[in-house]
């Protein structure tokens, strides 16, 4: 069945037309035609009927004086000439008590007889205000079809030539419109071959629908040709254009898949047909958010070429179903930023050994003075301790801001660090009567786990020493669109507005025996993780350091900082 459907719908235009036409015939003159009988033989059986009420008619006032003055025989003779007409099987008049006055068959019912017989036509005779009696007739059904059988068979024979004009003008139909599709086909293949020029418009005698269509037809692949041709000045003028650009041009699709580069792609070893059709991402390495984003930005990225890896510049402009993606080459500009990188370093690092060495000879004093000392006391060992301890956390703060800025990601869960963090602080905690609120979401990340277990630790050391007895301090970590939030507050005394920016510079505090380079530590490692620091702080109600650091999709290796 399904092979026989396939077969009928894979038909020219032409030929299903024609099947549709005598399908449409069928199924209207059979269903017409046997309405048309029926509707003839009923007419026929009630004029039947008619005729022989007619007849009664005529008779009644003879029939009313026979049945009130029982005249028997002129009944009988009357109810036998109903009985012979081919129509009436039997005939009777019955008085009104229903029995026999007379019948066409007076052996069955004689005169006076109940009559028990149902007949098809009952006609009252009415005289003197009531009925008298009725004239009952049982009709004969096969002689009144075989009386209407040479009618029948004459409307279904004169509906035949007409259900054949019918099939003939819906052939004749469908044949004009199936040659007129062809010529409409004809003209699609001239267009489809790209011989624009050859296409002429089509015409036919017929002012109808198809002509409309052809109409349109050529009005289209009219605009088309003028439209493709606008195109293919606009693809070689944009694409010299792009080409005298010096950056590397990619127009894709949203899903990323390119259909155009420009020829700076050769820079990286590459030939526009090699990259045409394939993911921008085997090319560029970057987070496929970013390309999802509606807003146009700009992120560091690293370029596949054939032989070696490229640091760019990664900008996106988004279009309703496309995106232009350029690239520019930063590897000079990254060689130059290490330079001054290496520059600033050794700058901050003579800063740094000036205000070391001035606070080391701070420390050392006590011991200078002690020295000479040939017994000391329980006081004067408890400042020398106190002098080597604050030496060696200077050292310590020297070495953990100095040494090289790696950044190793691995995968760890949030409340495990903000956990070890914070049992560090316990004692410091605990001696102050400090309340902890701690807001954490257990989540795992990809990011480096030292420098945010240095940044906590700074923090909330920071934290607990700024807050009075029974201060609080709160810390909340959450992840948020690929972003990890810290956030240490505390209700201390607050930084005046003043001290906002110095309180990150190296050595800069406001504590007694503090070093001055907590804050310079969190500050430079949130820097190394591509992340913001944000300091709100209000003097007398406390302080809340804001960070944001990107974490997600940056797997093991995947990022290395540049």
């Amino acid at each position: 069945m399904k092979r026989l459907i396939y077969r009928l719908l894979s038909l020219n235009i032409g030929t299903k037309l024609t099947i549709t036409f005598i399908f449409l015939i069928f199924i209207t003159s059979v269903p017409l035609s046997y309405v048309v009988i029926n509707l003839s033989e009923r007419i026929f059986y009630e004029n039947t009927v008619k005729s022989l009420k007619d007849n009664i008619i005529s008779e009644e006032f003879q029939l009313r004086y026979y049945m009130i003055n029982r005249d028997y025989w002129s009944l009988f003779k009357f109810v036998k000439g109903l009985a012979q007409k081919n129509s009436v099987s039997e005939a009777a008049v019955i008085d009104g008590k229903g029995r026999v006055l007379a019948h066409s068959d007076p052996q069955r019912y004689p005169i006076g007889s109940e009559y028990s017989g149902k007949g098809d036509i009952s006609y009252p005779i009415v005289g003197l205000g009531s009925e008298v009696g009725s004239v009952v007739l049982l009709l004969n059904r096969e002689s009144i079809w075989a009386e209407f059988k040479p009618i029948r068979l004459f409307l279904m024979f004169s509906a035949l030539p007409f259900a054949l004009i019918s099939l003939l003008l819906g052939v004749l139909i469908s044949y004009r419109i199936r040659s007129r599709l062809s010529r409409i086909e004809k003209s699609i293949e001239v267009a489809k071959k790209g011989n624009l020029a050859e296409l002429e418009r089509v015409e036919f005698l017929e002012k109808d629908e198809l002509q409309d269509f052809a109409d349109f037809l050529f009005e289209t692949i009219k605009a088309l040709r003028n439209y493709y041709e606008n195109i293919d000045f606009a693809q070689r003028f944009y694409g010299n254009l792009l080409n005298t650009i010096n950056e590397l041009v990619f127009v894709t699709d949203r899903d990323g898949k390119v259909f155009y580069v420009n020829d700076k792609v050769r820079d990286i070893g590459y030939r526009m047909e090699e990259l045409i059709g394939r993911s921008i991402e085997s090319i560029v390495e970057y987070p496929k958010e970013f390309v999802q984003e509606k807003e146009s930005k700009y992120r560091e990225v690293r370029v596949k070429g054939r032989d070696r890896a490229i640091p760019a510049l990664m900008g996106v402009a988004h279009y309703e179903d496309w995106n232009i993606v350029t690239l520019v080459d930063i590897s000079d500009r990254k060689v130059l930023e290490e330079k001054l990188k290496r520059m600033e370093l050794f700058s901050t690092l003579g800063e740094m050994s000036a205000n070391l060495a001035h606070e080391l000879k701070n420390a050392m004093l006590p011991l200078n003075l002690l020295s000479s000392v040939d017994k000391l006391s329980e006081e004067d060992l408890f400042v020398i301790r106190n002098s080597l301890s604050r030496m060696t956390r200077l050292v310590n703060m020297f070495l953990n801001f100095a040494k090289p800025s790696s950044v190793e990601r691995t995968k760890f869960k949030l409340s495990l660090v903000v956990d070890e963090v914070l049992s560090l602080t316990e004692t410091k905690v605990k001696e102050k009567n400090v309340r902890i609120v701690k807001k954490v979401e257990d989540v795992e990340v990809a990011s480096s786990r030292d420098l945010i277990e240095i940044i906590l630790i700074n923090l909330l050391s920071n934290a607990i020493d700024a807050v009075e007895e029974r201060g609080e301090v709160g810390i909340q970590v959450f992840l948020e669109g690929g972003i990890l939030n810290i956030e240490v507050w505390d209700t201390g005394k607050g930084i005046p507005e003043e001290e906002k920016e110095k309180v990150f510079e190296p050595f800069y505090t406001t504590k007694e025996g503090g070093s001055g380079l907590g804050l310079s530590i969190v500050l430079r490692n949130v820097y190394l993780l591509k992340g913001t620091l944000e300091l709100n702080s209000e003097p007398g109600k406390g302080s809340i350091f804001k960070i944001k650091i990107p974490v997600q999709g940056a797997e093991h290796g995947k990022y290395p900082p540049y």
